[in-house]
């Protein structure tokens, strides 16, 4: 397992859910129980490939699955695509569906026979986004036209109403701390005061190679894309575990010596800040052009009236 020292949210999204065991207890918790019971996850097996195009690439990273399904073992794709903060997706349907029918293209490309494709919407946050089915976003979508339309369901894991108790509560350490940090690397209030009991749960997965490396990557994630500054998070580290320690020191001073932090850093945090409002912007837009009002924009994407305001008059002063 390879640990580069800068790895987005997308890098350490994937270096997790491409180990099987935390992608095979993620779909047994958060997959519908129906699609659940009827696969067989002792033959799920990783693809190399990623079906993200040119657009899409902007708007997602994935991890893609295949897995026997049902009494007759037909192999589907089992897609967890992550959402790319700075590439907010307004219409998730139609974002998915050129994401499955890429899928099909190749699949029809290589003399095959289209499969099914569970498409999962990973959310990692600050700000969530609703579930919403397609004839919500289609203007003048009455019910005459929706045999018409393309409706599908896609699963929505939304880390920022998944509540740490429930996550707590999964079996696999490692998949725990990963899913605790994805959900609250934005706030480092929360993981100064919980350090102790989150990366307590490390200690027993830290025994192997494979374990050891998992937590430098997580050690990497955490002060490389936290608001922590270099005190903070030296501090950090001295609430953790003792057999933890030297392996956040350790990566804490090689992140220091190859430039990461420090001057970089910095000006990343606020880079970082300034690239999700103009991200949110960019949604609001967009929705505001398809015709939506100024409550619904900031209902639908749950951010203030007053940002959606700006952007309206943004637009007005540009026209």
């Amino acid at each position: 397992m390879s640990i580069p020292l800068h790895k987005p949210h997308d890098e350490f999204f994937k270096e997790t859910f491409r180990q099987k065991d935390m992608a095979e207890e993620f779909f047994r918790h958060f997959l519908p129980p129906e699609i659940t019971k009827q696969l067989n996850f002792s033959q799920m097996e990783l693809e190399n490939s990623s079906y993200t195009d040119e657009m899409l690439a902007e708007r997602f990273s994935d991890v893609v699955y295949t897995c026997p399904f049902g009494s007759e073992e037909a192999r589907v794709k089992i897609t967890l695509l992550l959402e790319h903060k700075t590439g907010r997706v307004v219409f998730p349907h139609l974002q998915l569906l050129k994401y499955m029918t890429n899928i099909w293209d190749e699949q029809i490309k290589q003399k095959q026979k289209p499969t099914p494709v569970l498409p999962v919407l990973f959310v990692q946050g600050p700000v969530s986004i609703p579930y919403e089915p397609l004839e919500r976003y289609v203007e003048g979508a009455s019910a005459v036209w929706l045999p018409y339309l393309p409706r599908f369901q896609y699963v929505l894991t939304d880390l920022t109403k998944i509540p740490d108790g429930q996550i707590l509560r999964l079996q696999l350490s490692m998949l725990k701390v990963g899913l605790l940090l994805m959900k609250h690397i934005w706030d480092e209030e929360h993981i100064f005061r919980h350090a102790r009991e989150i990366f307590s749960l490390l200690i027993n997965a830290t025994q192997d190679e494979r374990g050891q490396l998992y937590a430098r990557s997580i050690f990497v994630y955490l002060f490389t894309h936290s608001g922590f500054k270099k005190e903070e998070r030296e501090q950090l580290v001295q609430t953790m575990p003792v057999s933890l320690k030297d392996i956040a020191m350790n990566t804490l001073q090689k992140v220091y010596t190859e430039g990461k932090i420090e001057g970089k850093i910095e000006g990343k945090i606020e880079g970082k800040i300034e690239g999700e409002t103009l991200g949110v912007k960019k949604s609001i837009r967009q929705l505001l052009q398809h015709g939506y009002a100024v409550e619904q924009v900031a209902d639908l994407l749950d951010v203030p009236i007053s940002l959606v305001q700006e952007v309206e008059k943004e637009m007005k002063g540009a026209n």
